[in-house]
């Protein structure tokens, strides 16, 4: 019987790449020792036409879901050709919103997202919604937009956030009490248990990437100096690594950074006949 691994190198020509990438130390956390996620994610990328690494980079996979994140859904929508004008036209702590123009349409389609929309939607718990409530609400905006407007170029794509939960959410447990001699059903609401600290390691990884979709990378490699991985990185390594983000010379350095990979991203990608 074949193994595993024999049945992903022969499912696709990036069977192979899948298989590499997953063994090494260097690859996403989701997709570690997961070849056949690998090979999705790769798959998933080629048909957005982005090149294995950037696939590796740019997509994630959360709940079994495929996940770009807002800035690349934005990217890719633009660089389509479909896209004649995209502008925010306003952003705030509490209001975002996009125009867009598709070729073809007579009008642009305007859209707003609300803090009060994110909170009906159960999105403003975690850190990011109460640390950088603009950048959260352009996100979930321009998402939304772009699904809205453009089905064709991101049906199935989601955004992180919207896979999110947030960790100090409350859960509510049934719970027996005294009143049951009166048939009273009585409803407790007990506080979420401390997280673990791969709970709290998901999460400051989340909390990365809605600063900047790669920014698990850009820290990724700058902790690679000392030996380290966003596997096995420290708790408040990572934390000091979120809080550096938000300064501003971590906003300069992030944004050199993803200069350069835009730069990359603006290249024409071509398969092989064999790929497709």
């Amino acid at each position: 019987m074949a193994s595993n691994t024999d049945i992903i190198l022969g499912a696709d020509a990036l069977g192979p790449t899948a298989v590499v990438a997953a063994s090494s130390a260097l690859a996403p956390d989701a997709l570690r020792n997961r070849p056949q996620d690998a090979l999705i994610v790769l798959m998933a990328g080629r048909e957005l036409g982005f090149a294995p690494m950037q696939s590796l980079r740019m997509l994630s996979v959360i709940k079994g879901k495929v996940t770009l994140s807002a800035d690349a859904t934005v990217a890719l929508v633009r660089k389509s050709g479909e896209c004649v004008e995209w502008r925010c036209i306003e952003t705030t702590p509490t209001r975002a919103t996009y125009t867009t123009k598709r070729k073809g349409d007579t009008e642009p389609t305007v859209l707003t997202w609300t803090i009060e929309q994110a909170q009906r939607a159960g999105l403003t718990g975690g850190q990011g919604w109460r640390s950088y409530p603009e950048a959260m609400l352009r996100a979930r905006c321009a998402s939304a937009l772009a699904r809205i407007v453009y089905p064709d170029l991101v049906a199935g794509i989601y955004d992180p956030d919207e896979l999110a939960t947030p960790l100090d959410s409350i859960k509510v447990e049934p719970v027996q009490a005294k009143a049951q001699a009166l048939a009273v059903d009585v409803v407790e609401i007990v506080p979420a248990s401390e997280p673990s600290t791969e709970d709290r390691r998901r999460a400051l990884i989340s909390s990365m990437m809605l600063v900047e979709y790669d920014a698990p990378a850009f820290v990724e490699e700058l902790i690679s100096r000392d030996g380290l991985d966003l596997g096995t990185a420290p708790i408040d390594r990572l934390e000091a690594a979120v809080r550096y983000l938000g300064t501003p010379k971590g906003a300069a350095h992030i944004a050199g950074w993803a200069a350069k990979r835009d730069a990359a991203m603006g290249q024409t990608v071509s398969y092989e006949e064999g790929e497709r």
